[in-house]
């Protein structure tokens, strides 16, 4: 019994440090790290923040809410794309049990970041670099797009060219009678850094 509770006296400090550095990823960017994470954010036991933290120093703009220590609550870094000018990184935030937002974060050596996200049925969209600037997401999704009784999936295909400050999708296959075309519609945002 002594050495049950000697072991979980060790263990559970570990798991916990484990658990707690799990909650949060970071990548090199021309500008700094770049930390993503579910942090607490409230006096609830579950009150928590998507963060995204440039050298510690908080990007407003990209702030959402989550559901701390729920299954949920998960946020990682799926990609990261480097050039001379710039860095791009893939980032998927847990919505809810069957899907994520997936973000494509654009940050120049220079001037504001930029944006595009959407919602996906899986943690990893495909990225594909055109160009520094320029990325295609393959992303699968779904939702009752066409009707409230039947969950339809889908492909979006978005084409984003940040220099150009433009993002358009579209469905692919399975494309089901009545999805409408704006489905996978989605735009890029400036971000103030």
């Amino acid at each position: 019994m002594r050495l049950r509770t000697l072991l979980t006296a060790a263990l559970v400090p570990l798991c916990l440090a484990a658990a707690a550095h799990a909650a949060s990823e970071s990548a090199a960017t021309v500008r700094g790290k770049l930390t993503v994470g579910c942090f607490k954010s409230g006096k609830g036991k579950y009150d928590g923040q998507y963060r995204y933290l440039l050298n510690g120093k908080p990007i407003a703009k990209l702030t959402s809410g989550c559901a701390l220590g729920a299954a949920t609550a998960h946020i990682g870094i799926a990609g990261t794309y480097a050039s001379p000018g710039s860095t791009t990184v893939a980032v998927f935030e847990g919505l809810n049990d069957y899907s994520d937002y997936e973000k494509l974060i654009y940050i120049p050596k220079s001037g504001p970041a930029s944006y595009v996200d959407t919602i996906s049925m899986s943690e990893s969209p495909g990225v594909t670099r055109k160009s520094p600037t320029a990325f295609r997401m393959e992303v699968p999704t779904g939702g009752y797009a066409v009707d409230a009784n039947h969950l339809s999936h889908w492909t979006c295909l978005i084409d984003v060219d940040f220099a150009a400050g433009t993002a358009r999708g579209r469905a692919e296959t399975p494309h089901e009678k009545g999805l409408y075309a704006g489905v996978c519609k989605t735009k890029v945002v400036k971000v103030p850094i």
